[in-house]
This record gives structure tokens, sequence and C-alpha cells, in this order.
């Protein structure tokens, strides 16, 4: 089944900045996030697969709704519907390095 990821109006508030995005990645599709340090690179990623909890927004997979849940441990609670659009969602590693 072909199913787009669609975000919608995700918003979440820090004291330095507010980041609010708005897109829909295609079924199979390739995407890429850059900007300089700072912007809301990986609070945006981390808002998707559920380790930080928006303030308002939505993300749709197909037709269905996903609400993310914060747990005591930091993970989503719908992160496995999200998984196989991001393989890395769900390895939690520490590396050592710091």
């Amino acid at each position: 089944m072909k199913q787009d990821i669609v975000i919608r109006n995700l918003k979440k508030s820090f004291p330095e900045f507010l980041l609010d995005v708005d897109f829909t990645i295609r079924h199979r599709e390739m995407i890429t996030i850059v900007g300089p340090s700072g912007c809301g690179k990986s609070t945006t990623l981390s808002l998707i697969t559920g380790l930080i909890e928006p303030d308002q927004g939505s993300i749709a997979i197909g037709d269905e709704i996903i609400r993310i849940f914060r747990s005591g441990n930091g993970t989503s609670g719908s992160c496995s519907r999200i998984m196989p659009c991001f393989p890395i969602c769900g390895q939690h590693r520490t590396s050592g390095t710091g």
C-alpha cells in the first residue's frame, strides 16, 4: 500500500525560537533536511519520530493520523508505525564518545 507521510502545522516552541513545519513525504521519496546549525533539523526529526512531543500539529501516514505519545524513556508509543519510514527509529545506541 502506497502511503505518504503528511506533516501538518507541526509546532514546537522554545525560548530561542519557534519551529513550525508543514510538508509531505511521498511514498518512496527521499528527502534531505538542510540548514545552518540550530535551525531545527534534529528537532524536526525528533518530533516526527516521537522523541519530542509537539505543541500542536499532526502527523499522518496515509489517511491515518498518528498521535505521538511520549513515554518516560523518551520513545514514542507510535514509533513502530513510523519505523518502516525511518529505520533508525528504535535503534537506541550509545557510542561512548560523549
